[in-house]
């Protein structure tokens, strides 16, 4: 699959998280008729690091569906990056807010070099 299939998904809402070099929270929002969504982070596998989502208990009502790690196609350059795409149901539609953890680490490594809070509002 490559970016422009990641793009084409554009039927359920996606929240693109900026790219930073440290630990951040994003808050955003999302109307009460999305019941699926997908969380889309900048990373690079290629270096051994992985956006996962963090050992936090997911909100009841939220659950994860899948995530894939796409790397840009578009660049020739091995090792040029890509997107982590987490998507995630709502499954409470009495939902009013919730919060999902990322950390951005290697498997063999016990602590993350940076981390993403995404906080969501039900409007």
């Amino acid at each position: 699959m490559d970016l422009n299939n990641i793009n084409s998904k554009k039927t359920m809402h996606e929240i693109q998280v900026p790219e930073s070099g440290r630990s951040e929270r994003l808050e955003t929002s999302l109307s009460r008729s999305v019941n699926e969504f997908a969380v889309l982070l900048n990373g690079n596998q290629s270096t051994g690091y992985c956006w996962e989502l963090a050992d936090t208990p997911l909100s009841l009502g939220v659950r994860p569906v899948s995530n894939e790690y796409v790397s840009h196609q578009d660049r020739q350059m091995d090792g040029s990056g890509g997107i982590h795409r987490f998507v995630f149901r709502i499954s409470d539609s009495s939902l009013k807010e919730f919060s999902l953890a990322f950390a951005y680490k290697r498997s063999w490594e016990p602590e993350p070099i940076k981390t993403q809070t995404v906080c969501v509002t039900i409007e």
